[in-house]
């Protein structure tokens, strides 16, 4: 039930999901956007104060000097760290994602990689989705596990060709990155919704039948439970599991009042007897 909550804005945080004409695993809705949808809701939308365009990174392999590690991370650009709640303790949080192959590293991968030497500065080669060499830019906290996606360092997301390609081009039929925003405060999302269909021809209008997309937002709390799409960033929960693990704990809890009820009823009648005689 908690999860994500530990960011500070979560009641405001939004991700931007969409439905497609092509279906996928017998259903035809995704998690992830295309790169300009970030840029295009900050020009679109006032309300909208941050956006952010991210991916994940699985199984990268990184090195520093002798050390190896083989680490899930993300792509992330400059608005990662001002929308979601995660505390750097080295860096600057507003540029550490702004330059190219700069790279964030949590507290127990820089210990792996660097033990107790300042990170800072630092060389670390990459084997993944974006191959080279960064420079580590800042440290954070290690993300909670009650975060609906996880990682171990972040790298700078200009540093990825394929999206700076999509974002030069305006690429609207490549939907291989996630889009998050946050709203102003005392917006309420349905604001925003009653403008999307407006949104979606603007950018999608152009574009082939079977290219279209249709975006509509979720909230970041509901999102382990409640979200099924296509290509999620990881494995959610399902809130039909819960409330039925629930269901059946209420049970439990119910027939122990009842047996408890049934004894004490049984009990006092026994110390009756024993007062009438005393």
């Amino acid at each position: 039930w908690n999860f994500d909550t530990f960011n500070q804005k979560a009641d405001r945080i939004y991700r931007m999901a969409h439905r497609s004409p092509d279906v996928y695993m017998e259903k035809n809705e995704y998690a992830s956007s295309p790169a300009p949808l970030a840029p295009a809701l900050l020009r679109d939308f006032p309300e909208i104060t941050r956006a952010t365009a991210l991916t994940m990174d699985e199984n990268a392999r990184l090195r520093a000097g002798d050390v190896y590690s083989t680490e899930s991370g993300l792509l992330a650009d400059e608005h990662l760290f001002s929308i979601f709640s995660f505390p750097m303790y080295a860096g600057n949080p507003e540029t550490a994602l702004i330059e190219p192959n700069a790279i964030v590293l949590t507290t127990s991968l820089s210990r792996k990689l660097f033990g107790d030497d300042d990170p800072m500065g630092q060389i670390v080669d990459v084997q993944g989705w974006t191959s080279g060499s960064y420079s580590v830019t800042g440290v954070i906290e290690d993300v909670p596990d009650n975060a609906h996606f996880t990682f171990d360092f972040v790298t700078s997301l200009v540093s990825e060709p394929e999206y700076r390609r999509n974002l030069e081009n305006n690429e609207w039929r490549d939907s291989n990155w996630f889009t998050y925003f946050v709203l102003q405060d005392g917006v309420n999302i349905t604001q925003l919704e009653r403008r999307m269909a407006a949104f979606d021809t603007k950018y999608m209008g152009h574009l082939e039948p079977e290219d279209r997309m249709q975006f509509f937002a979720q909230s970041l709390t509901s999102i382990h439970l409640r979200s099924d799409l296509n290509f999620e960033l990881s494995a959610n929960g399902d809130i039909r599991i819960v409330l039925f693990l629930s269901s059946i704990a209420l049970a439990i809890l119910l027939l122990a009042c009842i047996n408890y009820m049934n004894l004490a009823i049984v009990r006092s009648m026994k110390r009756a007897r024993e007062v009438g005689i005393r």
